[in-house]
């Protein structure tokens, strides 16, 4: 009995210190950390949308925001597209999650250049 009335203080003790600096703890932001978020959640400012289709040089893919994600509509026989940013980075890395239809053709392309 007196070995478990011993270790209750410092157990009530430390887990009070660890809740402590658990919830004192701030949480940083990407620029906090040295990243720089591409990506607002809400708007695809910094982006542009360049046309694949030479054979339809007025048609452009959709890209819109929709749940913190960008999407992409293109139509039959339309091409595709880009969605590239306004500025180039020299050195990088890219951390993203991607969802693709399993009868698509897309990918990520860092990098490059279009024409």
């Amino acid at each position: 009995m007196y070995l478990f009335k011993f270790l209750k203080k410092p157990v009530f003790i430390a887990i009070i210190a660890i809740v402590f600096f658990t919830l004192s703890c701030k949480n940083k932001s990407a620029e906090e950390d040295g990243w720089q978020d591409l990506f607002d959640g809400k708007t695809l400012n910094g982006w542009k949308v360049l046309n694949q289709d030479w054979r339809n040089p007025d048609s452009k893919p959709d890209f819109y925001v929709e749940d913190n994600m960008i999407i992409c509509n293109t139509t039959l026989n339309t091409g595709g597209g880009y969605l590239v940013t306004e500025k180039s980075y020299d050195d990088f890395i890219l951390e993203l999650d991607v969802k693709i239809d399993t009868s698509l053709n897309s990918g990520i392309q860092c990098r490059g250049q279009i024409w």
